[in-house]
């Protein structure tokens, strides 16, 4: 429908804007704003808004000018969030936020205040994230559970041999992939723990962080510290995720306390053996034995371990893979734009009321 638009800025997550890709619709409109993220293939054509002094909330006239009576406002970041509230009163449009992942600090605050409005709207990928914001304050009326989406992956042997070739890879070498963008909760950092650690009893093995770098969190460093930063392959959101995860043997997600789980749905629908943190996010996407194995979050030894185990058994591997994939079917787009859908309905049966 016409009248929706969904506000992004360039430091929207990339899983979201992943998400963003899958869900929109046709005659739906994005703007952005300031410059929109880099290396994100945009699913249509994006409308740029200046951000005067970088401040999200002095975007209002600008997003005025695209939103007219009854828009949907459809916010896929926190400053994206804050510049829809700014004209969502006045324009009597419809907010919707989607939140990646429970909201820590000032984003937290923000959230549990836009949701005492009546026409604003947040959506949470899991029950767990949906239950934190309650216990924050939020009410239940405000809170939608918005699936992840995930597709298999298409034409994925030339995608594998190509990305592998692009990273100087041969047939002998076994690349675990860390998706997801680098962030002080990514989880990258014990992810290039535990790579050490079993670079210690293999040396075919190499580590792929394909995210972008938001601030870095001094990772790069990190990496280079173990002594091992040679093997691990840093590429900015330079090459496609379902690519990355074609070229990968197996995935890794270390976050000491929840991430987002987009990448994760991604990767099971990918149908990569998982090693992961047993935050609660994640144990709800990806249960235990079912479809990864879960550790100990901050704890890159039984990180290492469990990814060994896994590398080593090649029945335990494909029996997960397969558990994965199985589940991975209810992260199809469709289920996602359904709920999407009545969001809009909603919103729209009270912009007539």
């Amino acid at each position: 429908m016409n009248d929706v638009l969904h506000i992004i800025d360039r430091d929207s997550p990339g899983s979201l804007l992943d998400q963003l890709s899958l869900l929109i619709e046709p005659g739906e409109r994005i703007a952005s704003l300031g410059p929109p993220p880099q290396d994100w293939a945009t699913p249509t054509a994006v409308l740029p808004v200046h951000a005067p002094l970088g401040q999200p909330r002095l975007c209002g006239r600008q997003l005025a000018a695209l939103a007219g009576p009854g828009t949907i406002l459809h916010a896929w970041s926190h400053a994206a969030a804050l510049a829809g509230d700014a004209i969502s009163k006045q324009r009597k449009a419809g907010l919707i936020w989607s939140l990646a992942q429970p909201p820590r600090g000032q984003s937290l605050r923000d959230a549990t205040r836009l949701a005492q409005s009546d026409e604003t709207c947040l959506t949470v990928p899991t029950i767990a994230c949906r239950q934190y914001l309650l216990n924050a304050g939020a009410s239940e009326d405000s809170i939608r559970l918005l699936p992840p989406d995930a597709v298999p992956i298409d034409q994925r042997p030339t995608r594998r041999s190509r990305t592998r070739a692009m990273l100087g890879l041969e047939d002998r070498h076994r690349l675990i992939v860390a998706p997801g963008d680098i962030t002080r909760d990514g989880g990258h950092k014990p992810a290039c723990w535990a790579f050490a650690i079993l670079r210690q009893v293999r040396n075919d093995l190499r580590l792929l962080l394909p995210g972008r770098t938001t601030s870095g969190h001094g990772v790069l460093s990190f990496a280079q510290s173990t002594g091992h930063g040679c093997d691990v392959f840093f590429t900015q959101g330079r090459i496609p995720p379902q690519d990355c995860l074609a070229a990968a043997d197996l995935a890794v997600f270390c976050p000491i306390r929840d991430a987002d789980v987009y990448s994760l749905a991604a990767a099971m629908a990918a149908g990569l053996p998982i090693v992961a943190s047993a935050t609660s996010d994640i144990a709800e996407t990806a249960p235990h034995e079912q479809a990864a194995m879960l550790t100990q979050p901050a704890d890159p030894r039984s990180a290492a371990a469990a990814i060994l185990r896994l590398l080593e058994d090649a029945q335990l591997a494909r029996r997960l893979q397969s558990q994965s994939l199985a589940l991975a079917g209810r992260f199809a787009p469709c289920n996602a734009r359904q709920v999407l859908q009545d969001l809009y309905a909603g919103h729209r049966a009270g912009a007539r009321a």
